[in-house]
């Protein structure tokens, strides 16, 4: 049974599976073949290899509803035709617990993204993903000369790569809320005066994980720096600065 598809056309696996006797047993071979590259020889030597991995993700798109009783699959993807197959087919996981953190990799966005774009299954799963990956690393480039203190230039290069990744990702995002994200980050790279509301915001889109819009801004004016409670890497306590003469950004452990 688990070879079935090798007499079966691709174009009528679909309705092989749906009118086998037990169409999950069909359809979890078919998914085992698919996750650990069985299906590959079935592609037409002329056809693009990842236009045919949707093609296949798209039949699970139709069985899902009538098959239930698929199995999930624990199997890692390593290079960027699995990573991209795995967005289609929602019964495998990369890991068994915290599967996102394998993908939270800036050399992933692009693939990532243009799946969603088209349509996979784990659409708004991914571009969850990759807009945490995007605040985190952000978080923790804020921190960059944290000890031994305050070294500005170590700073804006972590900071600045952070925010140029974010324009690109704009780019590449189309619409939603993720996409307005990367473009308020985008426009940190703009040296300019910021102001009350504006400190406040950008202390929001550089919380680790979430905004965590239900906890207070603690935020004050001395001098030339708006300064806000922060927590590294949810757990130490510590301080972001805020230039409000240009907008630049920082962060320190420990309390003022």
């Amino acid at each position: 049974m688990y070879g079935w598809y090798d007499t079966v056309r691709c174009a009528d696996w679909l309705e092989a599976i749906m009118s086998a006797t037990d169409p999950a047993v069909l359809g979890q071979a078919l998914l085992n073949a698919w996750v650990h590259q069985g299906l590959d020889t079935h592609a037409d030597a002329d056809q693009d290899p990842l236009e045919w991995d949707r093609r296949v993700g798209r039949i699970f798109c139709l069985l899902d509803p009538d098959v239930p009783q698929l199995h999930e699959i624990e199997y890692l993807a390593q290079d960027e035709r699995s990573i991209r197959r795995w967005c289609w087919a929602t019964h495998w996981l990369l890991m068994s617990q915290d599967e996102d953190l394998m993908v939270m990799n800036e050399a992933f966005d692009r693939w990532l993204l243009e799946e969603a774009a088209l349509g996979c299954p784990k659409s708004e799963y991914v571009r969850n993903i990759v807009a945490h990956s995007v605040r985190d690393t952000l978080h923790a480039a804020l921190w960059a000369a944290d000890p031994p203190g305050r070294d500005s230039a170590n700073i804006k290069t972590a900071v600045d790569g952070q925010l140029e990744r974010a324009c690109r990702l704009a780019r590449l995002s189309g619409v939603g809320p993720e996409c307005e994200y990367y473009q308020r980050l985008a426009s940190y790279r703009s040296r300019g005066k910021v102001s009350k509301a504006q400190a406040r915001q950008r202390v929001l889109d550089v919380r680790r994980c979430h905004p965590h819009s239900d906890v207070p801004v603690e935020l004050s004016r001395r001098g030339k720096l708006w300064r806000a409670s922060f927590i590294r890497a949810s757990t130490i306590p510590g301080e972001l600065f805020i230039d409000a003469r240009d907008g630049s950004m920082w962060a320190v452990s420990g309390g003022p």
